[in-house]
């Protein structure tokens, strides 16, 4: 995986490792989004510490791959 930086002609090979943990985080991301556009409680100022608990423990069960 090759990158370009914007605003510029460089480009940067990361290692395995960033490789892998960019992976895993748009992994999160994408499962995040995928529960909040499921979720059975609403997201934002009203959002409870409970909810938040649970779509937290959920989006983390997705990106271990844990149920």
């Amino acid at each position: 995986m090759t990158y370009l930086v914007t605003g510029s002609q460089t480009t940067f090979e990361p290692s395995q490792a960033s490789q892998n943990a960019l992976m895993n985080l748009l992994s999160c991301g994408q499962a995040a989004e995928e529960l909040s556009r499921s979720a059975d409680f609403t997201t934002g100022p009203k959002m409870t510490g409970k909810a938040l608990f649970e779509m937290i423990k959920r989006c983390n069960g997705l990106c271990t791959g844990q149920k």
